[in-house]
């Protein structure tokens, strides 16, 4: 499942192989590449909070309503996923 998203709610894998719409947004970090500008553009459009790794650094992003989360712990993740908020 290389490409595309997984979508999952409470839990359950809903579908695999996910094309997601990609961001307009123009302050996107240079370095994103595709996965992390769908990932910005899926907050945009749903209530979603997305989690992407990188394949290349294995470093974890967050983003919920547009705003960008980088380079995360695991245990911060975590603490994401259990409270839906950043901060």
């Amino acid at each position: 499942m290389h490409d595309g998203a997984v979508l999952i709610e409470g839990g359950v894998i809903l579908a695999a192989r996910c094309p997601l719409p990609v961001t307009d947004q123009v302050t996107i970090p240079q370095h994103f590449g595709m996965r992390h500008r769908a990932a910005v553009g899926m907050s945009e459009h749903s209530d979603a909070m997305v989690v992407v790794v990188s394949e290349e650094t294995g470093h974890i992003t967050v983003v919920i309503s547009g705003e960008i989360r980088e380079n995360i712990s695991p245990n911060e993740l975590r603490n994401v996923l259990l409270s839906r908020k950043f901060r």
